[in-house]
């Protein structure tokens, strides 16, 4: 591989490496193969995510987001080429994607979107955004809630800071909470709110 990685992801038992503006599959051993080239040289590959029946793979090329979806192969015998699954608005620019319980999770710069596929191929239909401070680069999901990383809340601490005594920030990196279980304006739109 090149200096020009910059990802690697083990999803659906397969390693993906981003060299470049090329998505590689490393394989037990040997060389890796091509799954996909980008036309655009500038394009980089950033994070991947197994999905019901396929991969998604988050990349960009300056402020433009691509999620692009790739199948396996009927036979298990490799991966095929890489198409367009959803962008994200121009201007939104995309750090992580992430599944859990059947919903996709794109973590950018503005916050977070929640997403579905909406046929069989995996096109995936983008909610509308939950606001953070900052980049979300992390996702957990437990149970029903998917926490996130929020990079600048409110810190929630009080204090006079006086002599010897710490004096909290007023804004620091926390998590954000989604539940499931509950929706706000829309299906992908679940409940919110800083947590810790």
């Amino acid at each position: 591989y090149s200096t020009n990685t910059s990802f690697i992801a083990w999803e659906k038992d397969y390693l993906l490496v981003g060299d470049g503006n090329v998505l590689k599959q490393a394989p037990k051993s040997g060389a890796a193969s091509t799954v996909f080239t980008h036309p655009d040289s500038a394009f980089r590959w950033y994070s991947a995510t197994g999905g019901n029946s396929c991969i998604y793979i988050l990349g960009r090329l300056g402020d433009r987001t691509t999620i692009h979806r790739v199948g396996v192969k009927e036979d298990g015998s490799g991966l095929s080429p890489a198409i367009v699954a959803a962008q994200l608005p121009d201007g939104e620019t995309g750090y992580t994607i992430e599944s859990y319980l059947g919903f996709i999770c794109i973590g950018t710069d503005k916050g977070v979107r929640i997403a579905t596929p909406n046929n069989t191929a995996g096109d995936l239909t983008l909610g509308p955004i939950i606001p953070a401070n900052g980049p979300v680069r992390c996702f957990e999901g437990q149970d029903r809630f998917i926490w996130y990383g929020n990079p600048s809340m409110d810190s929630a601490y009080t204090g006079a800071g006086t002599t010897g005594t710490p004096t909290f920030p007023a804004t620091c990196s926390g998590l954000g909470r989604m539940d499931l279980s509950a929706t706000t304006t829309s299906q992908l739109t679940p409940a919110y709110a800083n947590d810790i």
